[in-house]
């Protein structure tokens, strides 16, 4: 906590109290509905006892701002061409200050490892490291996608402010559990990563399998590949997906369990996939506040300095595993910048220096946050190239970062 004090505040300022609280607080969770239970009794249960379906809430907003921005589109000639103009020289010159300045005001460079921290750990090895990624820094184009909501994706949340609690999931008759609870804000990888019909779909770090289930739950993917390293990870996920997936239903068949070092350099998952998710290792902010065994344990100190370029590599090799025009998220439930937008512009650098022929883009997703922010369920922090939830007592999720990154070459 001392630690997250000194580093978070000065990112944070007014916010990191509410933050600080909320993270020292009990979390708030939502319940997915297990569309391959065969019962609905929880869901009416649970709708009776003031709870409401979060995707609903999303697919209502998104169709009414696209009914807006179609109506917006039937103007005059000359009128649709004066607002686009004004609109887009608002936003270049606007949009832009506005995160230069967060970047600074916000201490967003407090973050860099110094010379001088890193000789205090007497790492020699971190030192010359941090030399090496002074590079710098390419154009990192961005670019729009359109986001569709999976229509048959249930999360059902109590209103922000209700600190009701949901009860242990019943089994169905069919043996498997209606729902599965889990922080909401883990919901919103999924959702960014738009997974459509027929898409072949890796999860590169899968373990413990709470997202992995939800791309399931929409009922969309060809394949899902779900991969860890560790051993003892991947059983536990393997237990997680037969309490949830009957035996007989063909969803087993889309299902396939790998063991990899999805960091390694002999990562041969190559163009293989249209929508990939890298849930990447982190500082897990809100568990190590609560929790003895964290990274910020002094014999764990190199792990964590380390995440870094842990999370690079995860990367760097999850876009080597998109087919052209394919996209990835990447997520951490952490706060620092250092894991969030600075990892993604190491990402940019990274394939500058290693020359690999891949043109990436940064997807926008104001337009999801647009819509997330009117269900009123999120409360979200300002970023440079990605999107991050934070905590309060009234909507008690995350933390969570996500950004989406876009294959074109």
């Amino acid at each position: 906590l001392e630690y997250f004090d000194m580093f978070y505040e000065p990112v944070y300022r007014k916010k990191w109290p509410s933050i600080r609280l909320a993270l020292l607080s009990d979390p708030k969770y939502c319940a997915v509905l297990n569309n391959l239970a065969n019962s609905n009794a929880s869901a009416e249960l649970l709708f009776d006892q003031g709870a409401f379906d979060l995707m609903e809430e999303i697919r209502k907003f998104h169709k009414n701002n696209n009914q807006n921005q179609l109506s917006q589109s039937f103007q005059p000639p000359s009128e649709q061409h004066l607002s686009t103009e004004d609109t887009g020289v608002q936003y270049a010159e606007v949009d832009c200050e506005k995160i230069s300045d967060i970047r600074t005001d916000f201490g967003m460079t407090d973050f860099v490892p110094s010379r001088e921290y890193l000789q205090r750990g007497n790492d020699q090895q971190l030192i010359s490291m941090s030399e090496e990624c002074v590079i710098s820094l390419p154009d990192i184009p961005i670019q729009t996608d359109e986001i569709a909501y999976p229509a048959y994706l249930r999360v059902l949340l109590y209103p922000p402010g209700d600190i009701s609690v949901f009860k242990p999931s019943p089994v169905s008759s069919n043996g498997c559990t209606e729902y599965y609870l889990m922080d909401a804000a883990s919901v919103v990888p999924v959702l960014a990563l738009n997974v459509e019909p027929s898409d072949v779909v890796l999860d590169m770090c899968a373990a413990p399998g709470g997202k992995s289930l939800l791309i399931l739950e929409t009922l969309l993917p060809e394949l899902l590949v779900l991969n860890d390293v560790s051993l003892s990870r991947m059983n536990r996920l393997r237990r997680m997906l037969s309490s949830y997936i009957p035996s007989d239903s063909s969803i087993r068949e889309r299902v396939v369990l790998k063991r990899k070092d999805a960091s390694s350099s002999d990562w041969d998952e190559l163009e293989k996939y249209d929508k990939v998710l890298v849930d990447a290792p982190c500082t897990t902010d809100r568990l190590s506040i609560n929790e003895d065994i964290n990274l910020f344990k002094p014999s764990r100190s190199n792990e964590r300095i380390n995440l870094p370029l842990l999370q690079t590599e995860l990367i760097c090799n999850g876009l080597k595993s998109l087919r052209v025009n394919g996209s990835l998220v990447y997520s951490t439930c952490s706060l620092s910048p250092v894991q969030n937008d600075m990892v993604i512009e190491n990402v940019f650098r990274k394939l500058q220096i290693d020359h690999l022929n891949m043109e990436i883009v940064v997807v926008n997703l104001d337009n999801m946050v647009d819509n997330l922010k009117n269900s009123t369920a999120f409360d979200f922090f300002p970023c440079k190239y990605g999107q991050l939830i934070i905590p309060s007592l009234v909507n008690n999720f995350g933390p969570l970062y996500i950004c989406k990154l876009k294959r074109l070459q």
